[in-house]
């Protein structure tokens, strides 16, 4: 019941200004309200779209009274476009009628916004969103953004899955893109860990390392990477994991990252919701990355049900996947169709432990400029509840020395057996390519086996096993123009239900830049 008044005071040499903020303390079990924009800055006559997830950390469904209404802002020099979910505009602000959110469950909403093309650059856009019950406000949520035009770089930031069990360990892949003609220097990335996680010290690539030690960063810490420099239509990627503690589902981890560099700030927030592993998981990998403009890149989409029953329970699940920006829809797998720009498959339910496996297939436009990032998306849903989502994000670059092939063998693969992969580099170019590094992250609830390991590969403590989430890394390599080089491992699944995914992703950087393949095996007897 208490209240932290927080008051920010600016003095200038024309006068003071001040803003007060007050946040009300209560108790975690009840509803709680984030906001997060899918970029930060926009430019004037942007698109914005603003995601809102209400969570339920409490044992009972909220508000008692079932008649709870979402409410959300559109800020001042925007036009409201649409929302997901039914949301509806109502006397200028975006409203859904939701009743009421499940126990230890969380709701995810969207809307979109079109910023005037007259808005001063330097203009921050306030949006708050409130969950009501009747008069009463229960919880809320903000985000400010900065217009500002033009913006050099891009940041993007994608979770390895969403939602996240208790006790999991999330993976993060961070990528900085210099979409300007002129090359951009002294640029820094920086993430807070979240409330309630850890980020694991040797997980962090590219430079990034905890503040106080070479350990592990706890929660509340800043992680910072070392100052980098990007040419003209260069990305460079980068990646954390965190640690899960105990946490309720229900709760949300909100993630945020952000770029400083000499014309600004870029920052980007992800929100990703806890719950417990029995039910849908969604994920999705590219068949390359990067992609070359003009190129043709096919998506993976696997929904895997760890429930002992078939998911969603009403039958009437869909799952519905993004066409990125830039690229135009070629076909796809199992029935999907192109609906309002998005693919779309009536799936029905998942059987119980069990998995579907779909895909779909875009061509790159031949002018998208190299150092964008395409992001796509693919999302369960039950009527207009998001029940599980996947994230992926592609590079656009020209020319590509490299290509990366990796196999796994058996597929599905038997609980408590073995996964044997292969992975092949290959130089496609007319020249020798030096200080090529590969590296992999060991899998949840799996083990990488030393002694299967070959061409100088090496876990990171020792010379025995590789238990989950450690980074293993090869020596580096040279390959000659034409040449391909090959090295194996095997990893020993734990005990996994049958519908789980074991997610294998693969690194390989190099001078000109990074790739990364991810492939997913289905667990089942």
């Amino acid at each position: 019941g208490w209240t932290i008044h927080t008051e920010t005071r600016l003095a200038h040499p024309t006068g003071l200004l001040t803003k007060a903020v007050d946040t009300t303390v209560k108790s975690p079990a009840g509803l709680w309200v984030w906001m997060a924009e899918d970029r930060d800055p926009v430019e004037p006559g942007g698109v914005l779209t603003y995601a809102v997830t209400v969570g339920n950390w409490a044992t009972q469904a909220q508000p008692t009274s079932a008649g709870g209404v979402l409410r959300a802002t559109v800020p001042a020099g925007t036009s409201f476009v649409s929302a997901t979910g039914g949301g509806t505009l109502v006397s200028g602000k975006v409203e859904w009628q939701l009743g009421s959110v499940a126990a230890s469950n969380a709701t995810r909403l969207s809307y979109t916004v079109t910023v005037g093309s007259t808005v001063p650059g330097g203009t921050v856009l306030e949006a708050v969103a409130e969950m009501l019950d009747g008069s009463s406000s229960l919880a809320r949520g903000r985000v400010a953004t900065e217009v500002r035009t033009p913006v050099p770089l891009t940041l993007t930031v994608t979770p390895s899955a969403d939602p996240i069990w208790n006790g999991g360990v999330l993976t993060y892949e961070a990528r900085v893109s210099n979409v300007s003609g002129a090359p951009v220097n002294n640029v820094v990335l920086s993430t807070v860990v979240p409330r309630l996680t850890t980020i694991l010290g040797a997980s962090i690539t590219g430079g990034g390392a905890c503040p106080a030690s070479s350990g592990n960063c706890g929660e509340a810490s800043i992680v910072a990477w070392s100052p980098m420099s990007l040419a003209a239509g260069e990305t460079k990627t980068v990646w954390f994991a965190l640690q899960l503690g105990n946490i309720a589902d229900g709760w949300t981890i909100h993630t945020e990252t952000r770029l400083a560099h000499p014309t600004g700030l870029l920052t980007k927030a992800v929100d990703t919701t806890v719950k417990s592993p029995a039910g849908l998981w969604v994920w999705m990998a590219e068949d390359r990355d990067p992609v070359e403009p003009g190129g043709v890149l096919t998506y993976a989409v696997t929904v895997g049900n760890w429930a002992t029953q078939a998911q969603p329970t009403s039958a009437g699940g869909v799952l519905r996947a993004t066409v990125p920006a830039g690229t135009s829809f070629v076909s796809a797998t199992g029935g999907g169709t192109l609906v309002s720009g998005k693919v779309e498959w009536q799936l029905g339910s998942v059987a119980a432990s069990n998995a579907t496996r779909l895909s779909y297939t875009v061509t790159v436009g031949s002018t998208v400029p190299g150092g964008t990032v395409l992001e796509a998306v693919a999302e369960m849903l039950d009527g207009s509840l998001s029940l599980a989502r996947g994230r992926v994000a592609t590079e656009v670059r020209t020319p590509v020395p490299l290509t990366l092939t990796v196999s796994a063998t058996p597929d599905p693969v038997a609980n408590g057996a073995q996964l044997s992969y292969q992975v092949a580099v290959k130089n496609v170019s007319g020249a020798g390519v030096s200080n090529v590094v590969l590296t992999t992250v060991v899998p949840r609830l799996t083990t990488m086996l030393g002694a299967t390991i070959t061409g100088g590969g090496a876990c990171p403590v020792g010379n025995g096993n590789c238990g989950e989430a450690n980074i293993v890394a090869w020596s580096p390599i040279s390959l000659a123009a034409g040449e391909t080089k090959t090295v194996a491992f095997s990893l020993q699944l734990g005990n996994i239900a049958n519908g789980w995914i074991i997610r294998g992703e693969i690194r390989l950087a190099h001078p000109q830049g990074v790739l990364s393949r991810s492939l997913d095996v289905v667990v089942h007897n």
